[in-house]
């Protein structure tokens, strides 16, 4: 049996899936993120590590505990995560999606040059780059650096060490991160010498998505009811896994991710060109040649999470999201020409800006709660939109969906009438991280990997009416983050300076 490890922003997923592929039980744990004014996103390490323990432990895990042959991991990437000389971390883990480094961000641009930044490592991303969150620590934290012994770059890189010791990364996961040459073959040492010298050393070595990492050490074996010594593959990070998991690993075909974050991927043939404006290139988790070309989004299913929590807080989760669902299919598309930009936390593609915010273009004395639940919704699909165009893809091709976000039939309807394409969801879609970590775990023992037997459960038909109108609606999303960049920018300076106003002394 093999037990499959995913390292989620907002939970713990673990499966046991038998030899066949046969899922034998699953289970999550929620772990919860630490937000704080300027842009913060942090989560404690060890949570990951307590969340995978809390699993193991239960009666429907701890079962299998001694059948389990093989460890498989994934999870979210480009964190920054600080160990000292005893793998312990010396503070929170600083997310994908936190923007604090805006400034440093700015100087690093200033220095090196943002194009020739874009051009050598194919994925700067500004304030959520690891560079800039590294010179962020180390002018605020000077004695997290100054103790820093390894630095580790995704929630399963810490997992990884903490069953089998082996400090490492994988190249999916290091290519989100804005520390590799634009080849992804190896850290731009030259660049991260530059800013931090003291920060080379700490690099952890990388591997590929489906090679074995390890054994499965003694205490960890104890910890979790499982054998020591069997093989533990740290896999990829979640976008290889998912890549893999989607059978989108090979080229040609298209595939969109909704969870916590989005994108819309597709695998290429490799080459040397950097990241143009939103547009990411990233390692292949196995296929040298291959690359995977992304457009993503800080927040996808993150809003739908902000609506619930704000306007359904009275329900359990479950009958929130089925209330949100029978108020977003009252009314008809568009909203009554309500607009909602999903930029809860900045975003990243089609443009990069940490500054940029969520907002209502078009509320009217007759907006109901209803119209704000549909706009949500819409407004999701507009960002994808944009990513779809970004990436260039042909309409006329179908694409795959996958994640959290799948299970609400509107919002995949609402999404094939704003791309204008089908969208088919593939079967088990929140369990494609897992079964990508799967397949490449298999691939590492020596077993073929099979990517075609992905299979699709549902597909949402484009309605060509619909689509109409939603091409005017997007047409009219198109323009506002042009005209509200610079407002962006003011209400961040009136942020800090209500931050300093609310500050204690």
């Amino acid at each position: 049996m093999l037990l499959c490890i995913d390292v989620g922003t907002s939970s713990l997923k673990l499966q046991v899936l038998q030899d066949d592929s046969n899922m034998e039980t699953e289970s999550g744990y929620e772990h919860g993120s630490m937000s704080c004014p300027g842009g913060w996103e942090e989560q404690q390490a060890m949570d990951w590590w307590q969340a995978l323990k809390d699993c193991a432990r239960r009666p429907e895990f701890s079962q299998h505990g001694k059948s389990v042959t093989c460890v498989a991991l994934t999870g979210q990437m480009q964190n920054l995560i600080l160990l000292d000389k005893h793998g312990h971390a010396l503070r929170n883990a600083i997310l994908y999606n936190d923007t604090r480094a805006s400034e440093e961000a700015r100087f690093v641009e200033e220095e090196y040059g943002r194009e020739a930044l874009v051009r050598e490592t194919g994925n700067w991303k500004g304030a959520c780059s690891l560079l800039p969150k590294l010179l962020w620590v180390s002018k605020h934290e000077r004695e997290v650096v100054d103790q820093t012994a390894t630095i580790l770059l995704g929630a399963h890189d810490f997992v990884t060490l903490k069953l089998c010791g082996e400090g490492v990364s994988d190249f999916v996961t290091a290519s989100t991160t804005g520390l590799l040459t634009d080849d992804h073959q190896e850290f731009h040492v030259d660049l991260i010498s530059r800013f931090l010298a003291s920060a080379v050393p700490c690099l952890p070595k990388l591997v590929h998505g489906n090679e074995r990492t390890g054994s499965l050490s003694p205490a960890a074996a104890e910890e979790l009811g499982l054998v020591a010594g069997i093989p533990v593959v740290h896999g990829s990070g979640d976008a290889g896994s998912t890549t893999i998991g989607a059978g989108a690993g090979v080229l040609g075909r298209s595939y969109m991710y909704m969870g916590t974050s989005g994108w819309i991927a597709c695998s290429k043939e490799r080459t040397r060109r950097g990241g143009g404006a939103g547009l990411f290139h990233l390692a292949h988790p196995c296929e040298p040649k291959l690359m995977i070309s992304a457009a993503s989004c800080m927040q996808a299913g993150a809003n739908l999470e902000w609506l619930r929590r704000n306007f359904f807080a009275g329900h359990s989760k479950d009958e929130a999201y089925l209330l949100m669902e029978q108020a977003g299919a009252s009314v008809g598309p568009g909203a009554n020409g309500l607009i909602f930009c999903p930029w809860l936390a900045g975003e990243r593609s089609p443009f990069t800006d940490e500054n940029a915010r969520a907002c209502f273009i078009g509320i009217s004395p007759s907006t109901t709660t209803a119209h704000l639940c549909r706009a949500v919704m819409e407004g999701v699909c507009y960002s994808y939109k944009s990513l779809s165009d970004t990436l260039e893809l042909d309409d006329e091709r179908s694409v795959r969906a996958v994640g959290g976000g799948t299970r609400s039939r509107l919002l995949m309807q609402i999404m094939a009438d704003v791309l204008g394409r089908d969208v088919e969801v593939v079967a088990d879609p929140q369990q494609v991280g897992t079964r990508g970590a799967a397949m490449l775990a298999r691939s590492a023992m020596g077993k073929t990997m099979e990517e075609e037997c992905t299979e699709v459960a549902d597909t949402f038909t484009c309605d060509h009416g619909r689509k109409k109108v939603y091409q005017e609606m997007y047409a009219c999303y198109n323009q506002i983050y042009r005209q509200m960049q610079p407002v962006f920018a003011s209400l961040a300076s009136a942020r800090r300076a209500c931050a300093n106003a609310n500050s204690p002394g």
